[in-house]
């Protein structure tokens, strides 16, 4: 069951393509415009897919290229390292890497896309109590208005969700690797 025609999509935060290559693979999928700022993980990607990923989701100039692409799903792998059990656990107050999640929001704001996918580290939704995941599912539910799959509102309008539901493990998946991730 695949898609008659094509979507396009941005791979923000890319790596070297492994949330894009997946899209590709099912079918009908077309990326229109990457952005990575890691210099190895560009390299790979350019080879990979034979176009520099080299753009940062930060900067002013690379919203104002989004603003004027066309597409219609938002892919984003944003960077774990802040998030992660063993990284500097900083969360948002990372100044660099913690802000990130917030310039993908703004583009989603700017630009509407029909989909949006983000991808993270399982710790994500256990950070601070949940007090991080929090944030994203509110940002994404009521700041954006987008509906997150896996989240209801109750009648006082509180958000209902288990944060659990959104972890899946590649290894479930015929991926040769056991890597608990977040997907929203």
């Amino acid at each position: 069951m695949y898609p008659k025609a094509p979507y396009r999509t941005i791979d923000l935060c890319a790596g070297i393509g492994g949330i894009r290559c997946g899209f590709e693979w099912v079918g009908g999928f077309t990326n229109v415009l990457s952005a990575e700022t890691d210099k190895y993980a560009c390299m790979t990607y350019e080879h990979l897919f034979g176009e520099n990923p080299n753009n940062d989701v930060m900067s002013e100039a690379f919203k104002k290229i989004v603003d004027n692409t066309p597409y219609d799903i938002l892919l984003a792998g944003f960077p774990c390292q802040t998030f992660s059990r063993v990284g500097l656990g900083e969360g948002f107050e990372n100044e660099t890497k913690g802000k990130i999640f917030f310039h993908i929001a703004e583009i989603i704001r700017r630009t509407r896309p029909s989909a949006v996918l983000l991808e993270n580290v399982d710790h994500l939704v256990t950070r601070d109590n949940g007090g991080t995941f929090r944030i994203i599912i509110e940002t994404l539910e009521t700041d954006l208005k987008y509906k997150v799959i896996g989240v209801s509102h109750a009648n006082d309008g509180t958000l209902n969700y288990n944060p659990k539901d959104f972890v899946r493990n590649s290894r479930n998946f015929g991926v040769p690797q056991n890597r608990p991730r977040v997907y929203i």
